[in-house]
């Protein structure tokens, strides 16, 4: 009567019906997923089939005793936490051995397998218990809707590679329980619930184009994700007022990388530059987690200096070393020195850049006919080819500081000997076997081998997608990605000269080409250098040069060039420099290098182990654009939970709390702002910013307020309503006269309606 509908259990059972059995099957195609996604932990080793009969029986169990004999659900939920528990106690040590076994291969000091039977069949327990929990029994879908998205747009990160099984069953996980629940309710919910219909099909489908079809059209999708990565990059450079060289140091980036040409360097030369110029800002030492400590030659000379060998020279070590090779050759070659003056355009650069064969000169420098320009770092170099260093001849006047430089240079050798060779064997597995079952002997012959693996198994691509954390970089570039740039190249040759036993150091800093440089009016040639000629190298000791530029990275997709006698001190600038060129390619040769590579590894080579398929199917860039849809996917979902949650509230609020809600709409819209609604005065301005309520309808919910506040009894059902009416109509006419912006923190943030 009045209105009123009683609902009996018998009406409730058949409203119920079909929803039971529609849940489960949601259920255990959520579960199924999420050990489809634990499948592509290549490093575990577990029984695979096992979890699937305990993940679907306790779902059954779950689901039964929930919806068909509830009176036992509680026990046998106490029954479960009894097992988990007893089960965590009966198998603590196997759960801390193999913890400790898994806590080792993420932070990459392992890659060996790892025996997780017990941590599965515990993890399923856990998960199929929680998925349940939260999605039928408080039906809340959108945290496991969010935790799901998370793990497949996270999971490549990790170096674990999603399914296609897996994605489909938690994707339609997803739709499903959204479905089921956003169209249970009043027609108001249904309305609501269709529009979501829309949403989630709509995400399906990107799911699917990306994980499905992204294979068969990855070179485009590589384009557009990259494209659009360069654009957000450059803009928040651009906003943050960054301009940085970011390869002039040790770090070896993970991801892409990007440059606009921005102007980093002035450099001036007395003369033509006939070869290509390495400006290093940057040697690396030690090799830690992925990334280049600097090397510490102090340390090194400061050792050399409290020897026998080194007493004699006390504090002028650091000097004589510095310009030990150019100081000879200029005593025993026939060639002039060039001078180079380095000029910092950008402030926040600290890096001091030195070419090769090079001595300091202070207090002077080429700024003449640059005033602008003054306080440049200035140098006398020698380049590669005009080297021509003879330890045996030399003026009778200079023997005695020739034996000096002998002594130095021979006591720094036996330091480098042990202190560049040094490699981290347990975190690049891979790539010392690989090193092992190739024995070479002589520079030569390593060099070549060194050069031929590279740029047979890698290509040069600015945009080689995003690597693994959990991967060491050198790793993953040679036996898993085979894309890199110049980082990659020179870090891999860098450990693989080290490998074979030879001192070995990574270069960071510019590159400069010949052709880069203008003659200018006062007769210098002037180039100016640019974030696109940031480059990386590795460098070898030589004794009739010292530290010496290899270029390892392939030029215009020629791979097989620069494997000349690098101990022919006559040919020492074809054998090191031959390469020298390798700026960055454009998008046309990296894609037919790529197809030229991809035909070699389909033909059978040996040398090649990466499977195409797995490599096709697990492409970074096609996470990229994962991630982007997955973002806006994270963005919308969770600001429609905080709107379904703060309009949920509102339902439940009396009368004074939606007066204080309606207030503060009120200031947010710019309304009366020195007004709390408590004022005689206020009703009339608020009349007058609020056209759709009249001064009367105002007093009387002062009054109802009041009355709230401070009577004894209840407030009547009929002035909750009119305080909620005069909420809803101010809200719908000030949602109507706000800005674009404004309504979507009106609507989207501060959910006023």
């Amino acid at each position: 009567m009045y209105g009123i509908t009683v609902v009996t259990e018998k009406k409730k059972k058949e409203k119920q019906n079909g929803y039971p059995m529609i849940a489960l099957l949601c259920l255990i195609m959520g579960v199924y997923g999420i050990l489809q996604l634990l499948e592509s932990l290549t490093w575990a080793v577990y029984s695979k089939e096992l979890l699937y009969v305990i993940s679907g029986g306790l779902s059954i169990f779950l689901w039964y005793f929930f919806f068909y004999h509830k009176r036992f659900f509680k026990f046998f939920m106490l029954a479960l936490s009894i097992f988990f528990v007893t089960a965590v106690y009966l198998w603590r040590e196997q759960l801390w051995r193999q913890g400790i076994q898994i806590a080792n291969i993420f932070l990459g000091e392992s890659t060996e397998a790892v025996v997780v039977n017990e941590w599965m069949v515990l993890l399923t327990v856990f998960v199929t218990t929680g998925m349940f929990a939260v999605e039928i029994l408080l039906q809340n879908h959108t945290f496991l809707y969010l935790l799901t998205s998370a793990l497949l747009l996270i999971s490549p990160f990790a170096g674990v590679h999603p399914q296609v099984g897996a994605v489909v069953l938690i994707i339609i996980f997803q739709v499903s329980f959204w479905v089921m629940l956003l169209t249970k309710g009043s027609d108001q919910k249904k309305l609501r619930g269709k529009s979501l219909q829309v949403m989630a099909a709509v995400l399906t489908l990107c799911f699917f184009t990306v994980y499905l079809l992204g294979p068969y059209y990855e070179q485009h999708l590589y384009n557009l994700a990259f494209d659009l990565e360069e654009h957000i990059y450059h803009s928040i450079d651009h906003i943050l007022g960054k301009n940085e060289n970011q390869i002039a140091d040790g770090t070896i980036s993970n991801g892409n990388i990007y440059q606009d040409g921005t102007v980093q360097l002035e450099v001036v030369d007395s003369g033509q530059p006939s070869e290509t110029m390495y400006l290093r800002a940057f040697s690396g030492g030690e090799y830690v987690n992925g990334n280049w400590e600097r090397a510490n030659d102090e340390q090194l000379l400061e050792k050399i200096a409290q020897s026998d060998v080194g007493e004699q020279w006390g504090y002028r070590i650091r000097s004589m070393y510095n310009r030990m090779f150019f100081v000879m050759n200029s005593n025993t070659g026939d060639s002039e020195p060039l001078t180079l003056t380095i000029y910092h355009l950008d402030d926040t650069d600290e890096n001091t850049y030195v070419p090769y064969f090079s001595q300091r000169k202070y207090g002077w420098n080429l700024s003449e006919g640059y005033p602008e320009r003054r306080g440049g770092d200035t140098f006398q170099y020698f380049e590669q080819k005009d080297m021509e260093i003879d330890w045996d001849q030399v003026p009778e006047t200079f023997e005695y500081y020739r034996d000096q430089y002998l002594e130095l240079r021979n006591a720094y050798m036996r330091e480098i000997s042990t202190d560049y060779i040094q490699v981290p064997t347990e975190t690049i597995p891979r790539l010392t076997s690989l090193v092992e079952q190739n024995p070479k002997e002589g520079l030569d012959e390593i060099s070549d081998f060194i050069l031929q693996t590279l740029h047979s198994r890698a290509v040069y691509t600015r945009t080689p997608g995003w690597a693994p954390f959990t991967d060491d970089p050198a790793e993953y570039f040679l036996f898993e990605s085979g894309r890199g740039y110049c980082q990659h190249f020179a870090l891999t040759a860098t450990l693989m000269y080290r490998l074979y036993g030879i001192p070995a150091r990574y270069a960071a800093g510019y590159m400069v080409s010949p052709s880069d440089f203008e003659q200018q009016e006062n007769g210098t040639y002037r180039a100016l250098v640019t974030d696109e000629n940031a480059h990386a190298w590795t460098e070898i000791f030589l004794e009739d040069y010292g530290w010496v530029p290899i270029e390892t990275t392939p030029s215009s997709g020629n791979s097989e060039e620069g494997s000349e006698d690098l101990t022919n001190n006559t040919e020492m600038d074809e054998s090191v420099s031959e390469e020298d060129t390798g700026q960055e390619q454009t998008e046309e040769t990296e894609t037919s290098v790529t197809s030229e590579v991809q035909e070699e590894n389909k033909s059978g080579n040996p040398e090649i182990n990466r499977d195409l398929d797995d490599s096709s199917r697990n492409r970074s860039g096609l996470i990229v654009i994962g991630s982007f849809f997955g973002i806006l996917i994270l963005i919308s979902a969770g600001v429609y939970y905080r709107r379904v949650r703060h309009l949920k509230q509102m339902e439940t609020m009396n009368c004074r709390m939606i007066f204080s809600k309606w207030i503060s709409m009120l200031h947010f819209a710019g309304y009366c702002m020195e007004f709390d609604g408590s004022e005689e005065a206020f009703a009339s301005a608020c009349m007058d910013v609020i056209p759709v309520i009249t001064e009367k309808e105002i007093h009387m919910l002062q009054d109802i307020v009041s009355e709230a506040a401070y009577s004894a009894h209840h407030i009547s059902t009929e002035k909750e309503h009119f305080v909620k009416d005069i909420y809803d109509r101010t809200a719908e006419y000030i949602g109507k006269n706000l800005k674009w912006d404004q309504k979507l923190i009106f609507y989207g943030w501060k959910n006023f309606h």
